[in-house]
């Protein structure tokens, strides 16, 4: 395949899900990622419903097939904790849904992206190629040039760019760049050992104030191991001169929530540093015969950090307009400016009102105080549960009324 109909540059979750999803309508498509794989991914490795809603996608029996995969364990919910270090346990769903699948996994990305990879091995219409980097790429005469190691150089009308975080072809070839305060930088590191663990594999959100407006995060894998990290705002880390890579092993040792649930833990892994490009801000998507898709898109949601859903969605999306333009031999900036539109259309309510609970997080008191009043009342926790999946109900979170609400809501 030489010369294919689309080129995806990029085999993270944005670039499978759109090759995959453009197998599934019959267009030929070159997928290259510069890594071997296996290879692995620094992350959180939660993948949420909104994942689980793009594999159904993308094969509605994969949900139940990553379920069994042996590298992944169900999630049932989400721990917050509050500055003050006071806790709320929130289940995803409601408790009478425990008998259908579960509505999350955490799993290792070097797990999930060759399990998903492997899928995009098995088909025709796709000619992936690992261990390609892409060295250049140039529109010449309605036409891509991509060249890899140096040297190769494959033809394409349309180009769908999903290679990652602070993508220099990416940048170049959409001339963006990244504003300090739209970008997350993380840490992450792998132990085992971790003590009281949660019994339904919850995820942990920990708010403590010297990360505001970020959080430490500790999340249950199989075989007894824990993905733990850090991540807050670029512009936040340069301005309180913050390195994260001791802060995170400050706190495991001496924070009195976690000094002793570290005290016996094993560090498995080098804390490793990665960047988050948030979707804080509408940027532009596509141009001339070209699309930006997941991170590389800056679609990261600003409050959570959660960025895979929304990755997978985007190459979904990519792929359905790649299909319109090929078939319409129609690769215009006009045309294809409709994915932009569908893109925001889907996800701009959502990492709107992410970003004012960003905000919102920075104030310590403010947040202590919800998180007491949601302990003290079991009708709070199911609105929060529900909130998981009704955006229009989370909302009420970013309006002052809500907060005042509070104040005289009845505890039982």
């Amino acid at each position: 395949m030489q010369n294919p109909a689309v080129i995806i540059i990029g085999a993270g979750p944005a670039g499978l899900s759109c090759a995959l999803t453009l197998a599934k309508m019959e267009i030929p498509c070159l997928l290259l990622e510069k890594a071997a794989f296996p290879r692995d991914k620094v992350c959180g490795d939660a993948l949420s419903g909104k994942t689980m809603h793009a594999l159904r996608l993308l094969n509605k029996n994969w949900p139940a097939e990553l379920e069994n995969h042996a590298r992944t364990l169900d999630s049932w919910g989400v721990s917050f904790y509050a500055p003050d270090r006071n806790n709320i346990r929130i289940p995803f769903y409601l408790e009478k849904s425990k008998k259908h699948a579960a509505p999350g996994f955490i799993c290792k990305r070097i797990d999930f992206d060759a399990w998903l990879a492997q899928k995009a091995v098995a088909e025709k219409w796709i000619d992936f190629k690992d261990n390609a980097s892409v060295t250049a790429c140039r529109y010449i005469n309605h036409v891509w040039q991509v060249e890899v190691n140096g040297h190769v150089q494959y033809q394409s009308p349309l180009v769908v760019i999903a290679s990652g975080a602070q993508s220099a072809i990416a940048n170049a070839v959409s001339n963006f760049k990244t504003k300090p305060s739209a970008l997350c930088v993380g840490v992450r590191s792998y132990f085992k050992g971790v003590e009281n663990q949660d019994k339904e594999n919850f995820i942990e959100l920990h708010f403590i104030k010297s990360l505001s407006p970020g959080y430490l995060w500790i999340f249950p894998l199989p075989d007894g191991e824990t993905n733990v990290g850090i991540g807050i705002r670029s512009d936040i880390v340069r301005k309180k001169k913050i390195n994260l890579r001791l802060e995170l092993s400050h706190l495991i040792k001496h924070d009195p929530v976690l000094k002793s649930r570290f005290k016996n833990a094993q560090q498995l892994s080098p804390v490793q540093g990665f960047g988050l490009p948030l979707g804080s801000n509408k940027r532009k998507l596509s141009g001339e015969a070209y699309l930006l898709a997941g991170d590389a898109a800056s679609l990261i949601d600003p409050s959570t950090g959660e960025g895979i859903g929304n990755a997978m969605l985007s190459g979904i999306i990519a792929a359905k307009h790649c299909c319109q333009a090929v078939k319409a031999e129609n690769y215009s900036a006009s045309c294809l400016y409709q994915y932009d539109k569908e893109i925001y259309k889907n996800l701009w309510s959502e990492l709107k009102l992410s970003r004012k609970l960003q905000y919102l997080s920075r104030h310590a008191r403010l947040f202590n105080f919800v998180i007491r009043q949601i302990k003290k009342s079991k009708k709070l926790q199911h609105i929060i549960t529900l909130m998981f999946e009704d955006i229009k109900l989370r909302k009420q979170l970013s309006k002052p009324f809500f907060y005042i609400k509070l104040l005289f809501l009845p505890y039982h």
